[in-house]
């Protein structure tokens, strides 16, 4: 075996191991959505809702339900294991939104949001940045962005739904309820990232909780999109300088 095949070989079980190393499943377990069923009748959800009225009910109950403050890393951080600790902060109230609104029949994608005002880009590996965990639901229109800590919606007055990526497009006034200053400042949105330190969700890796498909979703950053499209492009017009150089013969001196 060449050792560029067994390179390949040990690079792809590595991203094999990363991948179930970090990945967030979204799917719904049999105990939440008992929970859920619960939470229907307790939040008074109705089949006959406008879309935005029922995503804004579903998010107003559950910031109700649960109060805004943080509790441990390295536990679970599900809806059943949030509402026994009875509180929990934006990424876990993000959670229960998310699940909640799948568990009615909407799709949803996690977006982790980095303040960039100071620090440029170079925030997401700085600890402590100011940063937000939100989501954005899926309607007829369009994806709309919706609030974990405050009752705010990517909403504007002119009725347009704007999802989290782009709320910076705008100030907080156009908006037909005020959101967290960090959405509309200079930021950064991954959509699909949990934590940066794993401690989200089992099994604790101390590598980022990610949602893979959400995060190579086209709300992918476009810079990081735009990078590896340059990584991977250059990579194989290399191998393709390669192929064709041992391929020439070689010419006679004279």
């Amino acid at each position: 075996m060449k050792a560029r095949h067994f390179i390949a070989i040990i690079g792809i079980a590595l991203g094999v191991v990363a991948f179930f190393l970090t990945h967030v499943d979204q799917s719904l377990s049999a105990d939440e959505e008992i929970l859920f069923e619960k939470l229907v009748k307790k939040c008074n959800i109705r089949k006959n809702m406008d879309e935005i009225e029922l995503v804004s009910r579903v998010q107003e109950c559950v910031i109700e339900i649960v109060p805004h403050r943080a509790y441990a890393h390295n536990i679970p951080h599900e809806p059943i294991e949030t509402f026994k600790i009875g509180y929990g902060e934006c990424y876990d109230r993000s959670r229960i939104i998310e699940k909640f609104l799948n568990f009615i029949g909407f799709k949803t994608r996690h977006a982790a949001v980095y303040d960039t005002s100071v620090y440029g880009v170079s925030a997401l590996l700085r600890p402590r940045v100011p940063s937000h965990a939100l989501l954005d639901v899926k309607l007829e229109r369009g994806w709309m962005a919706v609030g974990s800590n405050q009752k705010s919606i990517g909403l504007t007055r002119e009725n347009r739904v704007v999802a989290v990526r782009d709320l910076k497009k705008y100030n907080t006034d156009h908006y037909i309820n005020p959101l967290n200053p960090i959405l509309v400042n200079d930021n950064i949105t991954i959509y699909g990232l949990w934590s940066r330190h794993g401690g989200f969700f089992p099994p604790y890796s101390g590598l980022p909780d990610v949602h893979w498909p959400s995060l190579i979703h086209p709300g992918f950053p476009r810079w990081i999109g735009n990078l590896m499209t340059f990584v991977v492009d250059s990579a194989i017009r290399i191998n393709a300088i390669r192929s064709s150089r041992r391929a020439s013969p070689v010419s006679p001196g004279g």
